[in-house]
């Protein structure tokens, strides 16, 4: 939560608030604060603390945001034209869009971040090198060759970003199931893997200490989808039935899918209210049963899984 002091003396003026930062060596505090299309070009923003903040469209030519946390800020469409970007941290933030002009980069944190629609990528200024992951170099397409040699990628490494773009990246997945189900579970990871779908076990049972809702305390990334297997195990839990509400409303929100559901057992089609009776309305659900017994069956139910996530929007009833 933003300090509410902090973003009065920044709101007040810009150089009021360099002057402060002088007198006061403190950590501002704006984290999921809304700056939106504010002009604080040459702002003294060096090791503010503007994770989750709202930066869309807002000017920051100048400003000096050194050392500064922007994990999963939104700054789309935000002039950052000379800025000072040096040890920032901007770890999944939002940057379609924005003007990266002149600006100044040394173990700056690019990691999770679109790159393909930033601006100025060519001019910018290389005091270092700087860090930009595989999840980066992903879903960036085009980057330019002095940009990734500036930040320090080797040859390989930025031939290989280089062949990336244009190309239909694999599918991953998270799935969301009940451990008495793990030995279906198992096997199906296991396929999963084997047929380059990247994927990862989201048990309902899991130890507190490892215990993550996806969509609600872990939010699906870029190109993630849940997995959620249907049996009269799973349809009983609470714990699942929170994870799909919550990825529901964000399928609304972006008109996509991101819920593939396939049963296991006949307990699917004698749920007629709640999230399973959604499920099963809004979206083919895949058939897996008599998995154990029935080989073909079950590949069948594989390969449909694998073409449904591999396509986006497929799965869904028409």
């Amino acid at each position: 939560m933003a300090n509410d002091q902090h973003l009065a003396r920044l709101k007040q003026s810009i150089a009021a608030w360099n002057q402060w930062r002088q007198n006061n060596p403190i950590r501002p505090d704006f984290v999921g604060a809304d700056l939106a299309w504010l002009d604080l070009s040459t702002a003294d923003l060096h090791d503010a603390d503007l994770s989750w903040a709202n930066l869309q469209n807002t000017v920051l030519s100048g400003a000096d945001l050194g050392r500064a946390q922007l994990q999963e800020a939104i700054l789309n469409g935000a002039d950052l034209h000379s800025a000072n970007l040096r040890l920032a941290n901007l770890t999944a933030a939002d940057l379609a869009g924005a003007d990266l002009s002149f600006a100044q980069l040394f173990d700056t944190v690019l990691a999770d971040v679109d790159l393909s629609t930033a601006l100025g990528l060519e001019s910018c200024l290389h005091f270092g090198p700087s860090i930009l992951d595989h999840r980066t170099l992903e879903r960036s397409c085009g980057l330019p060759l002095v940009f990734l040699r500036g930040c320090g990628l080797s040859e390989p490494v930025v031939t290989f970003a280089i062949a990336l773009a244009g190309q239909q990246l694999p599918p991953s997945c998270f799935i969301s199931y009940s451990s008495r189900d793990q030995i279906f579970v198992n096997r199906l990871y296991s396929d999963l893997q084997t047929m380059g779908v990247r994927c990862w076990l989201a048990c309902e049972d899991a130890d507190s200490a490892s215990k993550w809702r996806i969509g609600v305390d872990q939010p699906l990334r870029w190109g993630e989808r849940l997995v959620v297997v249907l049996s009269e195990h799973s349809l009983r839990s609470s714990w699942i039935e929170q994870e799909i509400e919550a990825i529901f409303l964000r399928e609304g929100e972006e008109h996509q899918l991101l819920i593939h559901a396939l049963r296991i057992d006949d307990d699917m089609t004698q749920t007629a209210m709640g999230w399973p009776a959604q499920l099963y309305s809004s979206r083919n659900v895949i058939d897996f049963r008599g998995w154990s017994d029935r080989a073909g069956h079950y590949a069948q139910g594989l390969e449909r899984l694998v073409w449904q996530l591999s396509k986006e929007g497929s799965g869904v009833r028409g």
